[in-house]
């Protein structure tokens, strides 16, 4: 979502504003937390060129700016009914189950209005200008944005992996068997153990690498039901 363009996934959510942002950094700052020393992150900015950069331990004020960013957001969220506050405390006889009127898709569709719709366009007291101003600004000293040569690539490069070993039956994630007559091949080779890339939020296929560098989509042989991809967000 940071780098690719976006123009598609605001199309899919019925959103008619702008995201102009995009574009492959030279670098990411991070925290410490462990899912910043995941191998695919660390795999996925190795093989694009972007630098790791991780936050002095015991000094949080080198995230500052993006922790203020979560803290507007999560004052948001915190609006919405279903919402289980910022501690057991907060919440006291509050319950979010009895409340809720969200799916997750719907939530990701509320948070990107939130980010394009009210967020990009508002001031913002510390670029004394709006985002999306700040943006387009900077912009216009650029050449150009670097830009994965592939999109999809790009994706599958940051998910997260297990190595598996490629069967004749197929290839085993989370209690469900995944197949395709691609995947012949790679039964031949030494110990058929290939990284098999998969999105958690959508586990209607995986991703399988070849012999030629390339990924095979693998879909369940039996196209489960309940393994399909989430169907559109409604329009709210």
């Amino acid at each position: 979502m940071a780098v690719l363009p976006k123009n598609k996934f605001l199309a899919a959510q019925h959103i008619d504003f702008d995201w102009p942002c995009q574009g492959l950094p030279k670098a990411v700052h991070l925290g410490n937390a462990r899912e910043f020393h995941s191998n695919a992150l660390k795999r996925g900015c190795q093989e694009h060129g972007i630098e790791i950069t991780f936050r002095p331990p015991g000094q949080p004020h080198f995230g500052g700016h993006i922790e203020r960013l979560i803290g507007t957001m999560m004052g948001e969220v915190r609006l919405l009914p279903g919402t289980t506050f910022s501690s057991i405390a907060a919440r006291g006889d509050y319950k979010p189950a009895d409340t809720e009127v969200m799916t997750m898709r719907e939530l990701e569709r509320w948070l990107t209005l939130q980010i394009t719709g009210i967020y990009h366009r508002r001031l913002h007291r510390g670029l004394g200008r709006s985002p999306k101003q700040a943006w387009n600004q900077a912009m216009k000293s650029q050449a150009q944005v670097r830009l994965p040569h592939s999109e999809q690539q790009f994706y599958i490069d940051f998910l997260p992996y297990e190595r598996r070993i490629i069967r004749r039956e197929g290839s085993r994630m989370f209690n469900i068997f995944y197949w395709t007559d691609s995947l012949t091949t790679l039964l031949h080779r030494s110990l058929n153990v290939s990284a098999v890339h998969y999105d958690p939020r959508d586990l209607s296929r995986v991703h399988v690498k070849d012999r030629q560098n390339e990924f095979i989509d693998v879909p369940p042989p039996c196209r489960n039901l309940r393994h399909r991809a989430p169907k559109k967000p409604r329009k709210l």
